[in-house]
């Protein structure tokens, strides 16, 4: 099989640093929260323990919580 080299195409952003960006942890002040339905927080535990991590001494916790008869994770940042 031949493979044809090409120039000039620029690599992507790392998809990795947007899902972090994806929620507003640098926004957030104590004691604020935010809702993530169970439709889009599949990784959500994932991305608190990245968040905690990437943005110490910042320290977030999330747990199950229901908004409007929805199900999902209610995400507090704690320091």
């Amino acid at each position: 099989m031949n493979y044809e080299l090409e120039d000039g195409i620029v690599l992507p952003a790392h998809a990795r640093h947007t899902g972090c960006a994806k929620y507003p942890w640098k926004q957030m002040r104590v004691d604020q929260s935010f809702f993530v339905s169970n439709a889009d927080a599949k990784n959500i535990y994932s991305n608190i323990s990245h968040a905690n991590k990437a943005y110490a001494p910042r320290r977030y916790k999330g747990k199950t919580a229901e908004k409007d008869g929805i199900r999902g994770v209610r995400v507090w940042r704690v320091e």
